[in-house]
């Protein structure tokens, strides 16, 4: 992901200048983590059956995780429902620096993503819904000493959201949704201070906060009954004013006033997400789904970081986000009488950084996902299982903006089990 530009570089150029460069890159770091949602950390591990399928589920759910995909799904339902859903993700992540010298890979450990969904009728066409889950999420951590310890140490993104949302049948065919996101978000970042010549040596670290509110819209289209069917979503941009603690710890005296404790705050917008796609079923048993995402990372242009102290002066960082385009498509086949169901799914996330402004804290790739689950009801109670591979492209970071330079090759491996309960 494209934290910043030049990180390292540019911070030694700033501590020789005297100014406040080191927490203004440090705080640009942090609040620009989430840009890589396009592939790996605009989290879609969101529910098992989605997870099975390549989520796939703008015009597919049909459990109440639809709170989330689509909303606007909820239209044709008739009861009430809710699911739990626990995720467990394992990722690791291997740097091969361009310059001789070892290669690197970050500590892993599992991550656990819960989410929770849940819908009600409010009449025979309208349904209301919400959906609490983390839709950004990332821990990445480099061992100390590592060529890139000036770039990223640790850094860790949770961005909890509640999404309440009201779905309206219209007709037989058609059903439409809206909504709000409140979204709040924590960040965590450490980094090491250059060294002498260029500094004291030390670290310094960064803890933040901020609230965003967006829209949510769906639309789902039965063109042709239990055969064909069309949905849309659209989840707006939020705008997130950060406010954080900057702490710096040289290890050299002298540096107290450059490197002085503050406060610092930014103004950061998540992008759009316009999902479309189709479910169809040329079988009674077998549905097949296909959808297309456009994230618009291009709302990340710029990042202003405003410091509390005057002698600290603001930074202006140019982002340069893009808008990639992920690819989904599912397979489910159904046993009704038995209350089994089988699923498959694949997906291709292009990234939303580019070589010569790949970050260490949240390294970023064109992704390759593979998934495959499990579902059976008892009554009303659906129990759900998935397993998902993620292979990310081996991705350089070059140039001159680049820090440090090299290869990044990750993976992860993702289980998640569902829970959910329909009324009667």
């Amino acid at each position: 992901m494209a934290a910043l530009s030049g990180g390292g570089a540019r911070t030694m150029r700033a501590m020789r200048s005297g100014r406040g460069g080191p927490g203004a890159l440090l705080l640009a770091v942090v609040l620009t983590e989430g840009r890589a949602g396009a592939s790996g950390f605009l989290l879609y591990e969101q529910s098992a059956t989605a997870l099975a399928k390549g989520s796939a589920m703008v015009a597919s759910a049909r459990d109440p995780s639809a709170a989330w995909f689509n909303p606007a799904m909820l239209g044709f339902e008739a009861t009430s429902g809710v699911a739990l859903n626990t995720a467990v993700v394992m990722p690791r992540t291997r740097f091969s620096p361009r310059l001789p010298g070892p290669d690197v890979e970050a500590p892993g450990g599992a991550r656990l993503i819960p989410s929770l969904f849940a819908h009600v009728p409010l009449g025979d066409r309208v349904q209301a819904s919400l959906a609490v889950l983390a839709p950004f999420g990332l821990a990445v951590s480099w061992p100390d000493g590592w060529v890139g310890a000036e770039e990223s140490l640790s850094s860790t993104l949770t961005v909890l959201s509640a999404n309440p949302s009201l779905a309206v049948r219209v007709g037989d065919r058609m059903s439409v949704a809206a909504g709000l996101a409140v979204l709040h978000g924590n960040v965590d970042l450490s980094l090491a201070l250059p060294g002498p010549p260029f500094g004291p040596g030390g670290a310094a670290a960064l803890a933040g906060e901020a609230w965003g509110v967006g829209l949510n819209l769906g639309l789902l289209l039965r063109v042709i009954p239990d055969a064909l069917s069309l949905g849309a979503s659209y989840r707006s941009r939020a705008r997130l004013r950060f406010h954080g603690n900057v702490d710096f710890a040289p290890a050299m005296p002298g540096f107290e006033t450059i490197l002085a404790d503050q406060r610092a705050e930014a103004v950061i917008t998540t992008p759009d997400v316009i999902a479309v796609g189709a479910s169809a079923h040329p079988l009674p048993s077998l549905e097949v789904v296909a959808e297309v995402d456009w994230v618009l990372w291009s709302t990340l242009r710029e990042l202003v970081i405003d410091f509390e102290r005057p002698a600290t002066l603001d930074r202006h960082i140019e982002l340069g986000g893009v808008n990639p385009l992920t690819g989904r498509l599912g397979l489910e086949w159904r046993w009704a009488d038995a209350g089994l169901a089988a699923r498959a799914g694949a997906s291709f996330d292009k990234s939303s950084s580019r070589p010569d402004s790949l970050s260490a804290s949240a390294p970023d790739g064109d992704r390759l996902g593979l998934g495959a689950g499990l579902g059976t009801t008892f009554g009303r109670v659906g129990v759900d299982v998935a397993y998902f591979y993620a292979y990310f492209l081996p991705t350089r970071a070059e140039g001159p903006n680049a820090h440090p330079e090299g290869t990044y090759r990750s993976s992860a491996h993702v289980v998640a089990l569902s829970v959910s309960v329909h009324g009667r």
